[in-house]
């Protein structure tokens, strides 16, 4: 039962799958009277050697069938396996008030900073990140992890999807500058002055725990997908450059699109060269925004040929996390869960984070029950508070 649990996974908030027969208790021959029967839970890691059958399900459940999917059974490394389950099957991490009131003002500041770009710049492309604006927090979270983990130089690579978001809160853009990139036709200073908004790159410094570190958004071109083999070239060369080369002190992180990601053949082809000797930079973060406007079919299932977008990350048996975008603490959760394997084993990894969808199209997933900003503030702030982050 738990191995069907592990290798059958079917991701309950994201998309719709049909229920899989081998996770129903009968299909192993157990009903309702063996529930109370004591059984060894095996390798799952529970801290516990046995546990009543119920109790082993709930447990199952609330692992594999919550916010979060993992996909690792692909994985031929017994160890790389073990050390997953080890880290998810032991029970979600807690987060205090501190950082539950961080989460908030990040989701509050991404939100807001999409809607105040909607009313003033009505019908100008932007490439809203509205379905998907728990990537701020995600990209935060990483960064501050990282930088306790010793990196020291973060490379980000991405295509139009949120660009603007993360230049203003995450990299620390000026919203002043972008506003006047807006209005560049009203103002002659700004003529001629280079490449579209969403195009433009940008580097900082991101102050964490474990010291400074610092940041460096690639240029983008319009086509999808092609600054991905950009940032691994520009990892790798800061890497040859340290006196001590360490994978942990640079960190490659790409964000794709939901089509684009198996879409764009320069996926595969990145993927492909990413333990090649003369390329590889000790793993790459991958992060899949899908919320889900990155279609041109009729029918969901003409899309792809795998049932998720993710399943390009196999071909290299790179771990694959799916989480609920509405759950902030979830994504927080397996942002660092997913950086640490990376740092463990140099290896790929794949976050995909399903959020909202267009209107036209419900029955393609489903939306956590409440509000995200509602779970992160629960016993945290007043409605008054609350309000001071607008």
């Amino acid at each position: 039962m738990v191995t069907s649990m592990r290798i059958s996974i079917r991701w309950d908030c994201g998309i719709l799958q049909d229920k899989v027969a081998d996770l129903d208790p009968s299909f192993h021959d157990l009903t309702e009277a063996d529930f109370q029967e004591t059984f060894n839970v095996g390798s799952f890691a529970s801290g516990k050697e046995t546990m009543k059958l119920g109790e082993l399900l709930e447990a199952l459940k609330q692992t594999y069938c919550g916010p979060i999917g993992a996909e690792y059974m692909h994985i031929t490394s017994t160890e790389e396996k073990r050390w997953i389950q080890q880290r998810i099957e032991s029970g979600r991490a807690t987060f205090n008030s501190e950082e539950k009131k961080r989460f908030l003002s990040e989701l509050t500041a991404a939100e807001g900073l999409e809607r105040y770009l909607g009313a003033k710049f009505p019908g100008a492309k932007r490439f809203s990140l509205e379905g998907g604006d728990a990537l701020i927090p995600m990209l935060k979270e990483m960064i501050r992890h990282a930088g306790n983990s010793g990196t020291r130089e973060v490379v980000l690579g991405m295509a139009h999807r949120g660009r603007l978001n993360v230049l203003v809160n995450v990299l620390g853009k000026k919203p002043q500058d972008l506003f006047d990139e807006f209005n560049a036709g009203k103002h002659k200073e700004h003529l001629g002055t280079g490449d579209v908004k969403y195009h433009m790159g940008f580097s900082s410094d991101f102050q964490t725990d474990g010291g400074l570190v610092h940041l460096a958004l690639a240029f983008n071109p319009s086509h999808l997908e092609i600054v991905s083999p950009v940032v691994i070239g520009s990892v790798r060369a800061r890497l040859d450059r340290l006196d001590e080369p360490s994978s942990n002190k640079v960190l490659p992180i790409t964000i794709h699109g939901d089509a684009a990601v198996t879409g764009q053949g320069v996926v595969q082809e990145t993927l492909n060269m990413s333990k090649a000797r003369g390329y590889e930079v000790g793993g790459t973060v991958r992060i899949v925004i899908n919320n889900q406007v990155g279609f041109t079919t009729s029918n969901p299932l003409d899309a792809r040929s795998t049932p998720y977008c993710t399943d390009i990350g196999k071909m290299v048996q790179a771990p694959i996390f799916h989480v609920n975008a509405d759950d902030p603490e979830a994504v927080a959760f397996v942002t660092r869960l997913a950086l640490d394997f990376r740092n463990t084993f140099k290896r790929d990894v794949a976050l995909h984070r399903p959020g909202m969808l267009p209107p036209s199209r419900p029955q393609r997933s489903r939306r956590a029950e409440r509000n995200p900003a509602a779970d992160v503030s629960e016993n945290q702030k007043t409605s008054d508070a609350a309000q001071n982050l607008r």
